[in-house]
C-alpha cells in the first residue's frame, strides 16, 4: 500500500507541480478509490474554465514557469494556483477581475468574480452566489493588497470596476454578458459549455508543461475556429534540448492521471509526420474541445529566467 501511495504521489507531482510531500498528503487524504487528481464539481469546473481562458489572455511576459503558474493544488471544490512572481500575479488580476469601459465596452475578466477572502499568503476569489473558488497563492498578504491598490490606480475615469463597485452582487451588465457567452442558450455559449471539462482539466494538469514537456516558455490562446473550441500552445525550447511533445501527449492521455483524449493522426503529403509537426489531441465525442501543441526553437541563452520559490 505504501509503495502504491508513493508511486501515485510521485506521478501526481509531475502533473500539478506540488512537492512530493504535498502530493502524498493529498493522496492519503482522499477516500479510497478516488482519482489521484480529483474531478471538480460542475460549478467549480465552470469557474476553472473561465480562469484558464483568462490565464492565456494574460500571457505576454516570459516567466519562470510556463504561463506563470508554478504549481496547482486541485481539490474537488476548489483550486489553488501558485503564481511564480509579482509580475504574473498582477497581470493575472488585471485579466480576471471584471471591468469594462463606459458606456458600451465589452466585459473583461470573469463576470461575477470578487475577492472573497485574503489569507496570509493568498487571495481567494469566488463568483457571487457560488461556493466554487480559486485561490492565488505564493505571495504575502500585504502584496495582494498592494496589487488591488495598483489596479485601482491604473483605472481610467471611464472604467467600471465591478469587483470594487459591486462587491456583493452581480451587476446587470455582468449577468447579460455571462448569459450571452457562457451560461446562456446562444450557440457560442453552448459551444463553450461543451468544452469546459477540457479547459479545467488542462489547468489542473498545467505543470506538465515544465515537468514533462520541459519547455522554457509557453504561449497559449483560444483558437479562432468556431467549432470545436481548440486550445493552442506554442512551447519554446532551446535547440540543444529537443521537445518532448510525444511524452506530453502520452501524459495527457494517461488512463489514471490524464484526460479522455485521443491523438489526431497527422501526415504530410509524403506520408510521414515531420519532427516539429503540431500534436493535436481531441475528445472522442465530437465538438467537445481540442488542444494543439506546437514547438518553437531558440538558441541557448535566449531565455533569462530565475526560479522563484513560492508559498502556499
Amino acid at each position: 500500500m505504501r509503495t502504491k501511495v508513493r508511486c501515485l504521489a510521485m506521478t501526481r507531482a509531475l502533473y500539478t507541480g506540488e512537492s512530493y510531500l504535498q502530493a502524498q498528503q493529498a493522496i492519503e487524504a482522499q477516500p479510497a478509490g478516488s482519482p489521484p487528481i480529483p474531478a471538480p464539481a460542475r460549478a467549480q469546473l465552470n469557474l476553472e474554465a473561465r480562469f484558464f481562458e483568462q490565464i492565456l489572455d494574460a500571457r505576454g511576459e516570459i516567466t519562470s514557469h510556463p504561463l506563470g503558474i508554478q504549481a496547482v493544488r486541485p481539490l474537488a471544490d476548489a483550486l489553488h494556483l501558485r503564481v511564480d512572481g509579482e509580475t504574473t500575479a498582477l497581470q493575472l488580476l488585471r485579466y480576471i477581475l471584471p471591468r469594462w469601459e463606459t458606456p458600451v465596452g465589452d466585459v473583461h475578466g470573469v463576470p461575477g468574480l470578487r475577492v472573497h477572502r485574503r489569507h496570509n499568503h493568498a487571495i481567494e476569489l469566488r463568483q457571487v452566489g457560488s461556493l466554487a473558488s480559486v485561490r492565488l497563492t505564493g505571495l504575502p498578504a500585504r502584496w495582494w493588497k498592494f496589487a488591488e491598490a495598483e489596479l485601482l490606480s491604473e483605472a481610467d475615469t471611464t472604467d467600471v470596476l465591478a469587483w470594487r463597485d459591486s462587491p456583493t452582487a452581480w451587476t446587470p451588465r455582468e449577468m447579460r454578458w455571462d448569459s450571452e457567452y457562457y451560461e446562456g442558450s446562444s450557440e457560442y455559449a453552448k459551444r463553450w459549455q461543451r468544452q469546459t471539462w477540457l479547459a479545467s482539466g488542462l489547468l489542473r494538469r498545467i505543470a506538465l508543461l515544465h515537468t514533462v514537456a520541459a519547455c522554457h516558455a509557453a504561449d497559449g490562446w483560444k483558437g479562432l475556429s468556431c467549432m470545436p473550441h481548440r486550445w493552442c500552445f506554442d512551447l519554446a525550447h532551446t535547440r540543444d534540448r529537443p521537445p518532448r511533445l510525444a511524452e506530453l501527449a502520452a501524459a495527457l492521455r494517461d488512463p489514471v492521471f490524464g484526460l479522455d483524449l485521443i491523438l489526431v493522426e497527422q501526415e504530410d503529403l509524403y506520408g510521414f509526420v515531420p519532427a516539429n509537426e503540431p500534436i493535436v489531441l481531441t475528445a472522442p465525442v465530437a465538438d467537445r474541445g481540442e488542444v494543439e501543441f506546437r514547438v518553437l526553437s531558440f538558441a541557448a541563452g535566449s531565455f533569462d529566467t530565475v526560479p522563484v520559490v513560492g508559498q502556499w
